[in-house]
């Protein structure tokens, strides 16, 4: 949807839920035409969400820093870190986490595992992914009490998510490895939780 100049971007966050989702990175030479004047973005871009109830509408947003910081800044929300499944070049507070709590805040194991596993998955298939995809609204529901155990149900639909796309976290990240070396990934606590709920289909090996 096209968020060019402020005027436009006070528009949207009036008449619009504006979510920022995250921020992530481009590699093998992928660019994005960035929504706010069509500039061509090559090194990582930042998604937004923005759904109108009244009437129902579903849009996203594709853009650069300046204006998701703006975007931000509208709708109240925090600037999103970068997500960067790749080693020694992550930022986001020297976590490549691509969400931004603070410095002082630790994520419980189980969620922090979840997280990255829904992050490696967007940044893979972020480009077939409808605004109102169940993968965002999990996301949200992850991204909040971040020091608690992740919930089941979590878990369970990520992992339905992933089987739908035909695809396992290791595949994911054997994608990811064609391009340069990926950080050290594990999902163990969540192949647990599967296991705990006596479901069959492990997506995250």
């Amino acid at each position: 949807m096209d968020c060019t100049g402020a005027v436009r971007r006070e528009q949207i966050c009036r008449e619009y839920n504006v979510t920022a989702v995250g921020c992530y990175v481009l590699f093998d030479e992928r660019t994005i035409r960035s929504d706010a004047g069509g500039r061509i973005i090559t090194d990582k871009y930042y998604l937004f969400t923005c759904i109108c109830e009244n009437p129902h509408r579903e849009e996203v947003i594709k853009c650069g820093q300046p204006t998701a910081r703006h975007l931000c800044e509208l709708s109240g929300q925090t600037l999103p870190s970068e997500f960067n499944p790749f080693q020694g070049e992550y930022e986001g507070g020297g976590d490549g986490g691509g969400v931004n709590h603070g410095n002082a805040v630790h994520w419980h194991p189980s969620r922090r595992q979840l997280h990255n596993a829904i992050m490696l998955f967007i940044t893979r298939y972020g480009e077939r992914l409808q605004p109102n995809s169940p993968i965002f609204s999990i996301k949200e529901n992850v991204e909040r009490n971040i020091e608690e155990p992740v919930e089941a149900r979590s878990v369970c639909g990520v992992n339905t998510i992933i089987g739908k796309f035909g695809t396992t976290m290791s595949e994911i990240l054997q994608y990811f490895s064609r391009f340069r070396p990926v950080r050290d990934f594990h999902f163990n606590i969540l192949e647990q939780i599967l296991q705990e709920r006596g479901i069959d289909e492990n997506n995250f090996i």
